[in-house]
């Protein structure tokens, strides 16, 4: 589980992703979130980006930590992790 920078052809979408498993099957889920800032050059997630990048990163998380409690509310998933 956690979020994703999509790679696009010419560097990357401006969406924040995440994904997640449910009963052994990788779901992903676009988030109401745009990346601020510049990402890392790597793209990866691992990796650490300017404080604006992180601010998004910040109000994704908490996002997809909403997400992911609504859907355990509706004991519609089984979260593996």
């Amino acid at each position: 589980m956690g979020l994703r920078i999509k790679k696009y052809k010419d560097g990357y979408r401006p969406q924040w992703y995440a994904y997640y498993d449910d009963n052994n099957q990788r779901k992903e889920i676009r988030l109401d979130e745009r990346i601020s800032g510049p990402p890392p050059p790597s793209l990866s997630v691992k990796d650490r980006g300017d404080a604006e990048f992180e601010r998004s990163r910040d109000r994704a998380q908490i996002k997809f930590d909403k997400f992911l409690d609504d859907l355990l509310l509706q004991d519609t998933i089984t979260i593996q992790s």
